[in-house]
């Protein structure tokens, strides 16, 4: 398997806009339609409400072309313990989203939930490599929590 980075973040961490996901997607749209035996599954473990004026008509097109060509598509459903279709959730029909459970295997107080959450996946307290600057070196693990860590869980079995 090969695996393929598309960066959406900027060099401080902000969060990524719709027009570099929907570029993101655009993307490996392209990819996969020139090579059509591909395998893909694209993890989608960022932050974005699709409400309002930005609903992520552009972005639902491109998700559906993607499934359409056999593509998985794993999108994080969010950590403020709300329900999932408040973010606009349930019009993305192409991705499965996923929602996180604690340590006890319990769905977390954080975690999105709902209708439009597909699948939970282990999102507490997850070890990561984390670059230490100040030895610029990789050697040290971070931890964290929430369903960005818990879409790459279900994006690596899918």
């Amino acid at each position: 398997a090969t695996l393929v980075s598309y960066a959406i973040f900027d060099c401080d961490n902000h969060a990524a806009g719709k027009l570099d996901i929907d570029i993101a997607l655009k993307m490996v749209n392209d990819t996969v339609a020139i090579n059509p035996q591909m395998k893909a599954v694209i993890n989608l473990s960022l932050g974005h409400r699709y409400t309002g004026e930005d609903s992520g008509e552009s972005t639902k097109k491109l998700e559906a072309s993607l499934m359409n060509q056999g593509v998985v598509i794993i999108r994080a459903s969010g950590n403020s313990g709300e329900n999932a279709c408040e973010y606009g959730l349930s019009d993305f029909n192409s991705s499965l989203k996923v929602g996180y459970t604690n340590n006890n295997d319990y769905l977390d107080a954080h975690s999105n939930w709902g209708p439009c959450v597909d699948i939970l996946a282990p999102g507490s307290s997850i070890s990561f490599p984390a670059y230490d600057s100040l030895l610029n070196s990789s050697r040290n693990y971070g931890s964290g929590s929430g369903s960005s860590f818990a879409a790459p869980v279900v994006s690596g079995v899918s």
